[in-house]
């Protein structure tokens, strides 16, 4: 065999034109497109992988530049499409490095001592480093779609490989649909509608209603007369809501108590911002009359009507038809139509061999990049594009982890508390993000692209997972559905608890809704956070932190919620922390089983809002112990700050900076695979209790090295006590 004839069909420079590389196996004796020639290890071993190790995500590593076009040079055309496909996406230099440096290794004398990081390469042991890697590594992702990454020196590049033919004419690479650079509102509003109709016959988006119970205000937007501000008189209708980013209030068109008359006439077209033009276009695309956007359906300067309003979240979103997520705009000024999200590269030069067999560029600023395969007289297509997964994965990620430093600049509304509520209480979402449309429903996921589907009967992302805790409840199944619906709750608070606020004292009513709609379900007691029957995990909570955090002011929450910490005035109002519970498998010792009881007091009417007091009563064995705050030599001899209980180092939820020693109760409250749990305490000092109060401090866990064991009960006494 030989390598496959090589050209380009050239284009204009056009945004939305597509280079195409054709490759012509008419031209030698090639392989077909799918059919893996004995001959060449490369393609034949990943697709063996791919099958054989169908669930490890990473199938094959180590495979270089020079190998693939060595494969492509003795006829392999599926290395020839992979060649082209790092082609596509690489920077000059990439290319280059990937070109005439593939394989990069320390000398054999730097590995002493990294003994667990050799592994053996062309000239012996070496060490391994991705800062100095150059490889291509082919992937299969949960949902069965193919990718690739090259890691050049550090960096990494990613890309999809699909065609849009079914059935895909190779078998790995699935097929998919072209991303518009700039969708017109009529093809927006036909997908949208398509996937409402698919969403209608899932299993657990049947129950939704269209003409449901109107919020107290709506816009009125009906095509043939003005928009304005309208009061339902709990009317029954169909309505969209807007979840978006207001950016500066100076120039946020809000009701106030001055203009509400005004709206109520009319709100002039060029007053409006351009995302509530775009929401209320597609809005009446779709044939709906009234949309519930929150800047102008609550009077933003009366606070009585703030706080009615804000606590009616669940119903709002849960009763709307759609949910219109301006995902990628900053502010209420960027629209909904924002430039799709590219990585741009380009490639000087690159070849097979000689000049004559070099490969063109693709024009700048073009998006995807095809191959038009020749094969007995007959043509298909396979394309190449920036690979699509942060939409998916933020939109569809669990963790708070999923949110980035990065995405606050792609998707600055995922980084938002308010919004993760909104979210998950509408019956379904379109999110225009950066890189494409995403459709969420109870369900799951479906995108523009439509490589990543997974709306029907398989429940996924964080919306669904929502939906799995609110299911259905049989006698049978309860005592198990109630576990699974807290554990639910601990990880919907870690994702929770990194997001993004512009009042701090907002934590907890931007989870009211939420918290209503688990109430409604299982008829527990909301406790600023927390649920009554599973206060022996969920007082366990800790944080993941790197600068110190604050108390709250009171009127917020009690020090023994997580609710109750905050970021300081210089971190742009994000906690900066990730509250999680590595507590959920606790099992408390029945001998010494902790007595717990709590009740709060709200600040205002929303039961599940900000708290004014609560108390937290703990019957157990106690411990007391020794707080020290100490400077520690690092492994670097350079000093810091080190939080110690009883001689164990731990990390307490304020982080404080002055050294000293004081005494701390320390109430065990059983124990966790390896480890044992204490929640620390200290005195508030108080002079109108007769009884001391007291404060948390934080969670000391102890690992036990031999395994789970009793706890002794040497040195402890029976107390109770009273936590604020």
């Amino acid at each position: 065999m030989s390598a496959p004839k090589i050209t380009i069909e050239e284009h204009d420079n056009s945004s939305d034109a597509i280079t195409t590389y054709h490759l012509d196996l008419d031209s030698q004796e090639c392989n077909p497109i799918g059919e893996y020639s004995a001959s060449c290890n490369v393609c034949r071993d990943l697709v063996r992988k791919f099958f054989k190790n169908r669930y490890n995500p990473v199938l094959r590593r180590g495979t270089t530049l020079p190998q693939i076009i060595e494969a492509a040079q003795t006829g392999c055309s599926n290395c020839a499409v992979l060649h082209l496909a790092i082609v596509a996406l690489a920077s000059s230099s990439q290319y280059k490095d990937l070109r005439e440096r593939p394989l990069l290794f320390f000398e054999p004398e730097t590995t002493a001592g990294h003994a667990s990081n050799l592994r053996d390469g062309d000239n012996g042991p070496s060490l391994f480093s991705d800062d100095r890697w150059c490889d291509v590594t082919l992937m299969l992702r949960e949902d069965d779609t193919c990718c690739f990454e090259v890691r050049v020196r550090g960096c990494l590049i990613k890309g999809d490989i699909y065609t849009t033919s079914y059935p895909s004419i190779w078998p790995i690479v699935r097929a998919s649909q072209h991303i518009q650079p700039l969708p017109s509102h009529s093809t927006v509003a036909a997908s949208i509608e398509l996937w409402i109709k698919n969403c209608t016959s899932h299993v657990h988006c049947r129950s939704y209603i269209d003409d449901s119970k109107l919020p107290t205000r709506v816009l009125d937007i009906s095509p043939d007369k003005k928009i304005c501000l309208v009061e339902t008189s709990n009317a029954n209708g169909k309505y969209v809501t807007l979840s978006h980013c207001w950016g500066p209030r100076a120039n946020m068109i809000r009701t106030l108590t001055a203009n509400y008359q005004s709206h109520q006439e009319s709100i002039e077209w060029t007053w409006l911002p351009l995302t509530f033009r775009d929401a209320i276009t597609i809005a009446r695309s779709l044939g709906i009359r009234y949309i519930w956007i929150d800047s102008l359906c609550i009077i933003q300067d009366n606070a009585m009507d703030w706080e009615v309003e804000s606590s009616k979240m669940a119903q709002v979103y849960a009763g709307s038809y759609l949910n219109i997520a301006a995902t990628s705009s900053i502010s209420s000024a960027g629209g909904l139509f924002g430039e799709r999200y590219q990585w741009e590269a380009s490639i000087d030069n690159v070849s097979y061999g000689s000049d004559k067999d070099d490969i063109p560029l693709r024009p700048a600023g073009s998006g995807t990049v095809a191959i038009r395969i020749k094969h007995k007289q007959q043509y298909s297509d396979v394309f190449v594009r920036n690979v699509l997964e942060r939409s998916r994965g933020e939109i569809s990620g669990w963790h708070g982890a999923q949110v980035s430093s990065q995405s606050t600049l792609v998707s600055p509304l995922l980084t938002r508390a308010w919004v993760f509520q909104e979210r998950l209480l509408a019956p379904r979402t379109v999110h225009f993000h950066a890189e494409e449309m995403v459709f969420e429903c109870n369900s799951g996921l479906s995108c523009e692209c439509s490589m990543h589907e997974t709306g029907g009967s398989e429940l996924s992302g964080v919306k669904a997972e929502f939906s799995k805790m609110l299911g259905t409840i049989s006698s049978k199944t309860k005592k198990k559905k109630l576990g699974e619906a807290m554990d639910k709750w601990m990880a919907l608070v870690s994702s929770y608890s990194n997001l993004h606020l512009s009042f701090e004292n907002d934590r907890l009513p931007a989870l009211s809704g939420l918290a209503r709609l688990v109430h409604d379900k299982y008829g527990y007691t909301y406790l600023a956070g927390l649920w009554s029957n599973d206060l022996h995990r969920q007082l366990l909570w800790t944080i993941r932190s790197w600068r110190t955090n604050v108390r709250a002011p009171a009127g917020t929450a009690p020090t023994w919620s997580w609710a109750s910490l905050q970021p300081p005035d210089d971190s742009s109002h994000k906690l900066d922390c990730l509250v999680y519970f590595d507590s959920q498998d606790l099992t408390p010792i029945k001998s010494l089983k902790v007595g717990i009881h709590a009740e709060c007091t709200p600040s205002g009417s929303n039961p599940f809002g900000t708290v004014q007091e609560g108390k937290l009563y703990l019957t157990g064995l106690v411990w007391d112990y020794s707080y020290e705050i100490k400077m520690k030599v690092k492994w670097d001899k350079s000093e810091e700050i080190a939080y110690f209980i009883n001689g164990r180092e731990f990390s307490p939820d304020i982080k404080e900076v002055v050294l000293g020693e004081r005494p701390v109760k320390c109430v065990h409250f059983g124990t966790s695979f390896d480890k044992e749990y204490y929640l620390a305490v200290e005195t508030v000092n108080q002079v109108l209790e007769t009884e001391p109060v007291y404060k948390r401090v934080g969670v000391l866990d102890i690992e036990q090295k031999q395994g789970p064991r009793g706890v002794s009960t040497a040195g402890g006494n029976w107390t109770k006590l009273t936590i604020i």
